[in-house]
C-alpha cells in the first residue's frame, strides 16, 4: 500500500471534492425549495438548519432574514470542490506513485542556502 501513496493521495483529494460538491449542491437545492413561511424542519431540510446554527443571516427567534450568505457559502463550496477535484485528478493521473520519490530541496528556498542554529 505504501508503494502507491501518491495515487492514494489523489483518490482521497477527489473523494473530499465529491463530499464538498454534495454540500454545495444540496444547499443550493434546499435554497431553491425554501418556503420562508414554514419552519425548516417541516420542509425536511438538513443543511440550512446547520448553516443557521452558525448565525448566518439569522434574526430574532431563529428566523432566516436573508439568504444571500447561504447562497455565497453554497457557491464557495462548489468552486472549492472543482479546484480540489482538479488537484485530485492531477495527483491520481500525473502525480508520482510514491511520495517518497519526490525530492524537494528546502535549502534552495532559504536566502543563504543553509540554516544557522547559532
Amino acid at each position: 500500500m505504501i508503494k502507491l501513496s501518491g495515487k492514494y493521495l489523489g483518490a482521497h483529494v477527489v473523494h473530499t471534492a465529491l463530499i464538498i460538491f454534495w454540500c454545495g449542491s444540496m444547499a443550493l437545492f434546499e435554497l431553491s425549495h425554501l418556503v420562508c413561511n414554514k419552519p425548516l424542519f417541516e420542509q425536511g431540510f438538513i443543511l440550512l438548519p446547520h448553516l443557521g446554527t452558525l448565525a448566518f443571516s439569522v434574526g430574532v427567534g431563529g428566523e432566516i432574514i436573508d439568504i444571500y450568505s447561504y447562497l455565497v457559502s453554497s457557491a464557495f463550496h462548489l468552486i472549492c470542490s472543482g479546484i480540489l477535484g482538479l488537484g485530485g485528478v492531477y495527483h491520481a493521473i500525473f502525480g508520482p506513485e510514491r511520495l517518497e520519490s519526490c525530492v524537494f530541496d528546502t535549502a534552495s528556498l532559504l536566502p543563504h542556502g543553509k540554516i544557522d542554529f547559532v
